[in-house]
């Protein structure tokens, strides 16, 4: 299956390059640990404003690095990766249209979402949505996914799109990418299962190093999972460009 050969070929990818994926993912891992151990004392100090700032641009150079990626996979662009001054205009593109994705996503979802809130919802609690809903929402953001995701290697590498005709022009992938994401929504589901678990041992000792190097670390393993993720979709881009053109 192209999904496996993906999958293999560009986790080989990330281990011959691991150089060039640390060098881009390492500042990420290190903003989110100094972010995460922020927060105590900025809300205890009534920061809020401030650690909201801070998410913001963290959220940025999540994109960045999204971005960063692609470029290496596709264009073997392995430079520039934080330069103010390089690849701004694409990740504002890349936010602008991940927002409008999710909106689409989610005015066609509202009559279905108001119709499981109709029928299983509390009528006395109007925050108490229940399992299906969250289901149902999951099936929506997947299949909006999988007929819109192939637009955003094109956005990273600046090319020009026409964001709701990729519904059709990805006819022939469609599969693999559905395959794509259920695989590594089952990863990231594990990693962060036993992420809890290690964090709920650890958390006995109250040994502050060891809780930040181990922070640390599974935070870089959680990115090094996301940057293979971003790696195959990018590989599966340019089967889908090759075939296409």
């Amino acid at each position: 299956m192209i999904a496996l050969e993906i999958f293999k070929s560009q986790f080989f990818h990330l281990i011959k390059n691991f150089r060039e994926f640390f060098k881009i993912i390492f500042p990420l891992a290190l903003f989110a640990v100094l972010l995460d151990l922020s927060f105590n004392t900025l809300m205890q100090n009534d920061k809020f404003v401030i650690w909201i700032i801070l998410r913001i641009f963290y959220f940025f150079f999540v994109i960045r690095t999204v971005i960063n990626i692609h470029r290496l996979i596709i264009l073997n662009e392995a430079f520039n990766y934080y330069a103010l001054n390089k690849r701004f205009k694409e990740t504002l593109l890349y936010i602008c249209y991940a927002i409008l994705g999710f909106v689409v996503t989610f005015i066609v979802f509202i009559p279905f979402g108001a119709l499981i809130k109709t029928l299983y919802t509390n009528p006395n609690s109007f925050y108490s949505y229940p399992i299906q809903f969250k289901i149902f929402f999951g099936i929506f953001f997947t299949i909006s996914y999988v007929f819109l995701v192939l637009n955003f290697p094109m956005i990273s590498t600046g090319k020009k799109i026409k964001f709701f005709k990729m519904i059709k022009l990805s006819k022939g992938f469609r599969l693999t990418l559905l395959l794509q994401a259920i695989i590594f929504f089952i990863i990231v589901y594990a990693v962060n299962y036993i992420t809890g678990f290690v964090f709920g041992f650890i958390s006995f000792f109250s040994i502050p190093f060891v809780t930040i190097t181990l922070n640390m670390i599974l935070t870089f393993f959680s990115l090094l999972i996301m940057a293979w993720s971003i790696s195959c979709l990018s590989k599966t881009y340019m089967l889908w460009s090759k075939k296409k053109h």
